[in-house]
């Protein structure tokens, strides 16, 4: 195959892959060219050579309401709803029980707890939630590797954002319970910052001017601010902060 480099100025590409929890999508968009003589697989892994990345469960990709049995009926759908039939060998038999459930994404479920469980596998809490007639779902706090099981007494409480969190509910209680009101506020640490991958990076005066810029983003749930460079990075999906000097980060969340 021949291409022009220039051909390539905005480029997308859609990566399929395999892993055990959750199969997902990545939307890539590439901006900058690649180089006469550079080879595409070269272009396509340096981190500059895309502006977004954002991965999307292969659910969200369907109506909202269509039930799991009614996925479309592709080999690879039928070998998630039932990974013994598939042929392919890479894919394990195990690590699809959360797709029982709706995924709330950022959002924790505070109070309601029947049980909670250190996890290697977060579809290991599926496993056991399913299993147990008192359980109503799960949040799953990814940081800190916990998982808290929920009873009905959760249904009084409501959904708040934090990006440590995603919250699993079985279908039937998912929508009794109401996210939380209340406006969201940064809580930031001096010293403290994100070593993920910041989907935006800006040049801003101050610490309150990125907060700020967070709080009236929707994508963002968290940020670094880098005094020293007046450097504002924002993150969707950020893992455990940790400590980094001359940063100060800040998580948006809802709180008491």
């Amino acid at each position: 195959m021949s291409f022009s480099a220039s051909d390539l100025a905005r480029f997308k590409v859609e990566d399929y892959y395999y892993q055990t929890n959750p199969v997902a999508i990545d939307l890539i968009t590439y901006t900058d060219p690649i180089a006469e003589g550079q080879s595409i697989v070269d272009w396509m892994q340096e981190d500059i050579s895309f502006s977004k990345s954002k991965g999307v469960s292969p659910v969200y990709l369907l109506p909202f309401d269509m039930p799991i049995q009614d996925l479309p009926k592709s080999q690879e759908h039928q070998g998630a709803l039932n990974p013994s039939s598939t042929p392919n060998s890479r894919r394990d038999p195990t690590g699809w029980a959360w797709l029982n459930t709706l995924v709330f994404r950022g959002l924790d479920l505070p109070g309601g707890d029947i049980g909670t469980r250190s996890i290697g596998d977060p579809d290991e809490c599926a496993v056991q939630c399913i299993g147990d007639a008192q359980c109503i779902g799960y949040t799953v706090d990814y940081w800190n590797n916990l998982c808290f099981f929920k009873g009905k007494e959760a249904l009084t409480n409501s959904y708040r954002l934090h990006p440590k969190a995603t919250t699993y509910m079985l279908p039937e209680f998912a929508f009794q319970i109401q996210e939380d009101p209340r406006p969201p506020v940064m809580k930031g640490r001096k010293g403290k910052g994100f070593n993920s991958w910041a989907y935006e990076s800006n040049a801003i005066s101050s610490f309150d001017a990125c907060t700020a810029s967070c709080l009236a983003d929707e994508e963002c749930s968290a940020v670094n601010y880098k005094s020293a460079e007046n450097l504002c990075e924002k993150f969707s999906s950020p893992g455990e902060y940790g400590t980094m000097e001359g940063s100060e980060m800040a998580l948006k969340v809802q709180v008491d």
